[in-house]
């Protein structure tokens, strides 16, 4: 079993690719809608979610809006990896299901606790959505791959 420091690393690692992941299918959803998810990096919900936190410095903010979705990308990922190695492994398509929609949620309370508005249109909350289990897949099946290369298995 892996330490819950290998948790950790494997998570920040793991969330980082569903961080790439969110990003791919944002970007997909924007090509084929012509509109970006609320949570997507063409977005403008980070940038103004960020520059309402940096007082509207738009340089800093700038750069904020991407670090903070890489941070909601991460943070979940590494508390996930944590947990993973501490407990047993919940079934896959619900650990994924659940870290997609708790980031889901995260961006979405970020984004409210500073007033920043989003769309909310049908179309743009199923591309968030889309990208966001997209994130939650990757993250934990790169964790699950990162995790079971210090598990011994009797098949390799």
């Amino acid at each position: 079993m892996a330490t819950s420091s290998d948790g950790v690393v494997a998570g920040v690692l793991a969330g980082a690719a569903g961080a790439a992941a969110h990003n791919a299918v944002a970007y997909l959803v924007q090509f084929v809608t012509s509109t970006p998810p609320p949570a997507s990096p063409t977005s403008s919900t980070p940038t103004q979610t960020a520059d309402t936190l940096t007082g509207g410095d738009t340089a800093r903010a700038a750069a904020a809006g991407p670090l903070g979705g890489l941070g909601i990308g991460v943070g979940p990922g590494a508390v996930a990896g944590a947990l993973r190695s501490l407990s047993t492994t919940p079934p896959q398509p619900a650990a994924a299901a659940a870290l997609g929609l708790a980031a889901m949620g995260t961006s979405a309370a970020a984004s409210s606790a500073t007033g920043t508005p989003r769309d909310t249109s049908p179309a743009a909350l199923i591309g968030d959505l889309a990208a966001h289990l997209a994130y939650g897949l990757v993250t934990v099946f790169t964790l699950h791959r990162l995790l079971d290369l210090h598990t011994p298995h009797a098949h390799r």
